[in-house]
């Protein structure tokens, strides 16, 4: 090879490329083998079928719940958060039951699941909602 200007490519030689050339004439066209002369792995042959079968089911089992409409609420968190509750708190409930369930889930997403849910069940898309100070996007909202 020539030595060439710094930060340009090497320009290959003639001769390599006569051998790209007969390389690609030798090539045959139409099914493509791998090195070894057998066939490559086709992909969507059953045992990838079976996979994400497995996978699925795997996720439906896991999330059933969800699915099934019972996601789970810290509601108690409703006592300790606005203090109009307080009088309604169950005896014997001192703290929130899971200390790992925030009250956003309460305050925001359960009131925006219902608002959602209630939309579609009268047949309208959710893009609006109404309720949050004076409107603001609802679908495109990123929570």
């Amino acid at each position: 090879m020539r030595r060439t200007p710094r930060g340009s490519h090497p320009r290959p030689s003639a001769a390599s490329d006569q051998r790209i050339v007969e390389h690609l004439k030798r090539r045959p066209t139409g099914a493509h083998r791998t090195p070894d002369g057998s066939q490559p792995r086709r992909y969507g042959c059953p045992s990838d079928l079976s996979a994400t079968l497995l996978l699925a089911g795997l996720c439906l089992l896991f999330f059933w719940p969800v699915f099934a409409g019972r996601v789970p609420l810290p509601a108690e968190a409703l006592y300790f958060i606005d203090p109009a509750y307080t009088p309604y708190r169950p005896t014997g409930v001192s703290g929130p039951l899971n200390p790992l369930m925030v009250a956003d889930n309460v305050g925001q997403m359960y009131v925006w699941r219902q608002y959602a849910s209630r939309s579609l069940r009268d047949g309208a898309l959710p893009l609006w909602n109404p309720y949050s100070v004076c409107g603001t996007p609802f679908l495109a909202n990123d929570q």
